[in-house]
């Protein structure tokens, strides 16, 4: 809005513009010989600088474009003095909040926030707050205006646009990402929607409230002119009274000290279109990044017996054995919930052979005794818990019964082998399904994947027939 000094114009916040008989879209009209004053050159300026933030909050929303990231270790420093890094986000009224290298969080550039004006925050009591980035202007450079006595106080010349920060109390962190619109059932469908438009009624009925046509004007804060309610979440602190946090420890460039609790639920994050480009085709999902027989997979030539029978370890005693270890192993390209695969039904392998006499397929399951979890690499680099790959055992007699020589159902007869990890049984550290989907294109079966969480995972090859007794003699 404008503010009025006399015969001068400042513009402190420039959201909506114009007056009350022709809403927010007032501006110039030009034309040979008009006169133009402070009043006119701030209204032009404010209306243009106010479309522009409604088209940010209207069309683009409002939160984290990218950046404003929270420095300090959360194990070796867990109370200490904080940086938040360069950044860019838009806040509730559209204002761009442009932050340049990392500022520590201090009491001269954070101010409590109550609801009502800003509190300072150099006395902060213990507790868990929400800290927020803050669109702020600074009127910077004199100049000297004249007026008829000689003794005019002198302006601001030009508007710094920065950043402040807040912190609120809150008993629990909240989340930024809400829950689905609710969406009602129409009174009189569309006909469109009985053509493929499944979705218009709710797109209907969620496009009919939009953001604020003007939001709240910028009030004065320790020399800065900020938006107390216009705060963009950046994460959950703990605040505790140790060491420097005491009530005399305080000076206005003093760090205020915390504990970074989280940094990403209350993250409200601005979905530009290459950020929802990379989450349509799954670059936030997990997929199968290797499997032991890729060499084999959906190839035309079938595989010999014995190179077969070399991804069962242990041979020939296998029948002491509960479980045996095999060569059928799976590697993601992150880290996957170990216990995902405790209860064997994650993965599966099945071996398909033809009645000589009729033609049927006649499918068998083998049995897995266990999967095991043991990580591939350092298990100290990955999270508690996850594991970034998968062995199958398979149970000690099935493997004495049909892969030491001799006569069994392998014999006599080529067989198909399937195997299969069924990703909607796999979460992954993020607690998403795994993408396990097959790609066709991939000749060796990994990566996995078509950009959905979840699907199967499917591996066919040929094998030749188990010698019989005699050739294994």
């Amino acid at each position: 809005m404008h503010e009025h000094h006399g015969d001068h114009v400042t513009t402190s916040d420039v959201p909506c513009g114009g007056d009350c008989g022709c809403g927010i879209g007032k501006r110039n009209r030009f034309f040979r010989g008009k006169h133009m004053n402070a009043e006119a050159f701030a209204l032009d300026q404010g209306y243009l600088i106010g479309r522009r933030r409604l088209v940010n909050r209207a069309v683009l929303g409002w939160g984290v474009v990218y950046g404003f990231p929270i420095s300090g270790p959360r194990d070796k420093e867990p109370l200490g003095a904080r940086d938040v890094g360069g950044g860019l986000g838009i806040d509730p009224g559209g204002r761009e909040v442009h932050l340049v290298g990392p500022v520590t969080i201090t009491p001269a550039n954070t101010f409590l926030a109550t609801g009502g004006r800003p509190r300072p925050a150099d006395r902060i009591a213990p507790g868990r707050y929400l800290l927020s980035i803050h669109y702020a202007e600074r009127r910077v450079q004199d100049a000297k205006v004249g007026d008829d006595c000689g003794c005019g106080e002198p302006e601001k010349q030009f508007v710094c646009e920065t950043a402040v920060f807040s912190l609120e109390k809150v008993e629990e962190c909240p989340c930024a990402q809400e829950d689905c619109p609710p969406c009602r059932c129409p009174e009189k469908p569309s006909k469109c929607c009985e053509h493929g438009g499944r979705g218009c009624a709710c797109l209907c009925e969620w496009a009919v409230e939009g953001p604020d046509d003007c939001p709240p004007d910028l009030c004065e804060w320790n020399g800065l002119w900020i938006d107390p309610s216009g705060g963009i979440p950046l994460a959950c602190v703990l605040v505790a009274l140790e060491g420097e946090q005491k009530d005399d420890r305080a000076r206005r460039c003093d760090p205020i000290r915390f504990t970074v609790e989280d940094d990403c639920g209350p993250r409200r994050i601005v979905k530009s279109n290459e950020l929802l480009y990379d989450l349509l085709r799954g670059c936030d999902l997990t997929r199968i990044a290797w499997i032991s027989w890729g060499k084999w997979h959906r190839r035309e030539a079938r595989i010999e017996w014995e190179e077969f029978a070399r991804m069962f370890k242990g041979g020939p005693h296998w029948r002491v054995q509960d479980a045996v270890e095999t060569e059928f192993v799976f590697r993601f390209t992150g880290p996957v919930v170990a216990d995902s695969f405790a209860r064997r039904d994650a993965v599966a392998i099945t071996v398909i052979a033809i009645d000589q006499s009729t033609g049927w397929e006649l499918v068998r399951r083998v049995p897995i005794a266990r999967l095991d979890t043991r990580p591939n690499g350092d298990p100290t680099k990955l999270p508690a818990g996850t594991t970034d790959q998968v062995r199958v055992y398979i149970a000690g007699d099935w493997a004495h019964d049909e892969l030491e020589p001799g006569r069994s159902w392998l014999s006599d007869r080529e067989f198909a082998v399937e195997v299969e990890l069924r990703g909607d049984l796999v979460r992954d550290c993020r607690e998403h399904a795994v993408d396990a989907n097959t790609d066709p294109h991939q000749r060796d079966g990994a990566p996995s994947g078509n950009g959905t969480a979840g699907g199967t995972f499917f591996s066919t090859f040929r094998v030749a027939p188990k010698p019989g007794a005699a050739a294994a003699s």
